[in-house]
């Protein structure tokens, strides 16, 4: 994640002038990285392992959901790491730490499978949906493609944002979420109805709560939108 010194200044609470110099003291001292003109948080020797672990669990918190169902095979590596705006490499790892646990197994013919300990796990825990919006201007296409596009956008280049910024971004996507969901979820989801799927994952993303760091948030932030462009996609396709 970058740092930028102007809003470090203003987090801090300390004049501007000041930062460059401390952020080039700590550049020195091997606690921040430089890349031209550019300084930002380094990145741990354990990172891969650290992300692995999170989408690992946020993987459970899913089957937990029933997302994804005992014995039916799961999506491809690369579409659970497109969906998840990670590298299929560190989506790998992560399957390899729930194969280890005993929640994934493989079947032949297959691919991987949850297995049926996936059962055992309790519901997890959840935030309410925002209520639908009566009486105000809804966004259009345009605005919604443009708001996903720019929370993309902020995780991939770990755009540096204050918490409350992280905050107000994430409930203005779960805003966009309602918006785009059909008004009442199915009573139980078929794992070959894809229009399905795509609205439960929106609906999942939005209503799992907020990780308490703003990286893990904007990360958390684009799932969401990259759900969102899942559902469009579909509507599209489906739309004579």
């Amino acid at each position: 994640m970058a740092l930028p010194a102007k809003i470090l200044a203003v987090e801090l609470g300390v004049p501007t002038a000041l930062l460059p110099r401390a952020l080039r003291d700590l550049a020195e001292a091997g606690t921040l990285a430089r890349t031209g003109d550019r300084i930002a948080v380094p990145h741990p020797s354990d990172e891969r392992a650290w992300r692995a672990r999170h989408l690992a669990d946020r993987a459970l918190d899913q089957i937990a959901a029933r997302l994804y169902l005992p014995e039916v095979p799961l999506p491809g590596i690369a579409e659970l790491a497109r969906d998840r705006v990670t590298e299929p490499t560190v989506m790998r790892q992560a399957l390899n730490v729930l194969e280890d646990e005993g929640w994934v197994g493989r079947k032949p013919g297959q691919g991987r499978v949850v297995l049926p300990s996936g059962w055992l796990l309790a519901p997890p825990r959840t935030v309410a949906l925002p209520a639908r919006a009566t009486g105000t201007a809804r966004l259009t296409e345009h605005e919604i493609r443009d708001a996903v596009r720019l929370a993309y956008t902020r995780w991939r280049s770990r755009q540096f944002l204050p918490p409350e910024d992280v905050e107000r971004a994430w409930q203005e996507m779960r805003v966009i979420a309602v918006q785009v969901l059909p008004p009442t979820p199915p009573g139980s989801l078929h794992p070959l109805r894809r229009g399905e799927r795509a609205a439960a994952l929106v609906r999942e993303a939005a209503s799992a709560p907020l990780p308490d760091t703003a990286l893990l948030g904007l990360w958390h932030t684009a799932c969401l939108a990259m759900a969102i462009r899942g559902l469009l996609a579909y509507a599209c396709r489906r739309t004579p």
